[in-house]
């Protein structure tokens, strides 16, 4: 993960999106409107997290001397810290945070909470209100997608070890977050030991090398005790990761070694597995390698993004003083600044953030809309047709917009959170206002004559429809 990443993606943190259809023909109806917490309180940086499904949230709050730790509003244990014992930072991105890096993480599933959690001298990992193993320090908790499997770093006579499923394993000088297979059953992580790093997976170490690290990301931010690099599990179940040996970068997948690169981003594989890409450079010069073969020609690292079919692929890239998405091999856009491109589930549309001037607004299939002081990131309905994002219109004053129509006003969006579809026609999504979390459901209806007035405020759920 290089540091322009870093850069680029915490320009946009609050950033972006835009929907078809005609914003004359929809009606937001809020269907509830529900506190889910009276009391924001004192946030531990970094803990407040929120569920893949954007139905749950929970987060970390000073009280007294320790922290109390709030899950969906309500208050599950009192701690003396929370958060891994060596964390210098956080980097919140419309991607979410980096992987085994962040306090607190639900499962894929949404079901499942972990984190990392401090009483007396001892450090551990809690699971579903169940405190694990005391270590003299953790790194952040990683789960497997249905939340029956846990990994995580813990520091052991001898280094750091990765803890599987309550088990440490061989200790090493360094570690990396732990990464699971799309299915659960494996395992793997980054190692140092003896001066070399490798891949160790399910136990076994790989070939040694001398990094394995992309951008030496963990030199550069003082964290000694943990190798920054993700290795990367394929939907059939390959491993890939890259690797540097004397000056030379190469991308390794299932042990097998391509290309000759003096520099390489981390390596990402497209949804169905079936293929790989990763920028690399030569000189000054970066390019997008894809299934072994370079295209294009950039001033700095590309971003790579597939489409969920895994047949397009975009790219936001830096060229000079502006940026620009590529979709397959076509500019669609330049601007001073952009964010990650992201497709529908189709993969036929494309939306992305762009700055101009001191206000962002989104970018859909080559058309800017309407622009705000800031944007979310934006979300495709299942179908498509739709794209939802936060903007804000003012300091403390955000809205929702669906199709182009603006909602009811609130303070913020709540950090961490988007914009979650239930389907094509009802949505969900947090919001702040006066120290309350707020869950806000809406139905979208569609129809003439159904938006005389799309600002004024929606009913409440079975509310009599003459009127409050």
């Amino acid at each position: 993960m290089s540091r322009f990443f870093v850069a680029l993606v915490a320009s946009c943190v609050l950033a972006a999106s835009w929907v078809g259809g005609q914003a004359s023909t929809l009606r937001r109806v809020t269907t509830a409107e529900t506190v889910v917490t009276a009391s924001i309180g004192t946030f531990k940086v970094g803990t407040l997290t929120v569920s893949p499904n954007g139905r749950r949230f929970a987060y970390a709050r000073k009280e007294g001397s320790g922290f109390v730790v709030e899950v969906d509003g309500k208050v599950e244990a009192t701690y003396k810290d929370i958060g891994p014992l060596v964390q210098p930072m956080y980097f919140d991105t419309p991607l979410g945070y980096f992987p085994g890096i962040k306090p607190m993480i639900f499962s894929g599933d949404s079901q499942h909470l972990a984190y990392g959690a401090k009483d007396g001298d001892s450090w551990f990992i809690v699971q579903d209100g169940r405190k694990g193993q005391p270590f003299k320090g953790v790194g952040g908790p990683v789960m497997s997608r249905d939340g029956s499997r846990l990994a995580y770093a813990a520091m052991v006579a001898g280094g750091w070890a990765v803890v599987l499923d309550g088990s440490p394993g061989k200790a090493y000088e360094k570690v990396g977050p732990p990464v699971f297979s799309p299915d659960g059953k494996r395992v793997a992580h980054a190692a140092r030991a003896r001066g070399r790093e490798m891949i160790v997976i399910d136990g076994v170490e790989g070939k040694g090398y001398d990094s394995v690290d992309t951008t030496q990301l963990g030199v550069a931010l003082a964290f000694p005790t943990m190798v920054i690099t993700f290795p990367v599990f394929s939907a059939d179940g390959r491993l890939g990761h890259t690797a540097k040996q004397a000056d030379t970068w190469r991308v390794v997948i299932d042990g097998q070694e391509s290309g000759s690169f003096n520099e390489m981003s981390d390596l990402c594989f497209s949804p169905d597995g079936a293929r790989w890409a990763v920028s690399a450079r030569n000189d000054r010069v970066w390019t997008v390698v894809v299934d072994g073969k370079g295209q294009g020609a950039f001033d700095k690292m590309p971003i790579l993004v597939f489409s969920p079919d895994s047949r397009r692929l975009a790219i936001a890239t830096m060229s000079k003083d502006k940026q620009s998405v590529i979709v397959d091999g076509q500019v669609v856009g330049t601007y001073e600044a952009v964010g990650v491109p992201a497709f529908n589930p189709a993969g036929n549309r494309v939306a992305f953030i762009a700055k101009t001037g001191k206000q962002w607004a989104v970018v859909v299939d080559g058309t800017m809309q309407k622009p705000y002081l800031s944007v979310g990131q934006p979300v495709f309905s299942p179908d498509g047709n739709r794209v939802a994002y936060a903007a804000a219109l003012a300091e403390g004053r955000w809205v929702v917009v669906v199709d182009g129509v603006e909602g009811k006003e609130y303070g913020a969006l709540l950090k961490g959170a988007n914009v979650g579809f239930d389907d094509n026609n009802h949505l969900h999504y947090f919001m702040v206002a006066k120290e309350r979390i707020l869950l806000i459901e809406e139905e979208l209806q569609t129809g003439s004559g159904t938006a005389d007035n799309p600002m004024a405020p929606a009913r409440r759920a079975g509310a009599d429809p003459r009127g409050d």
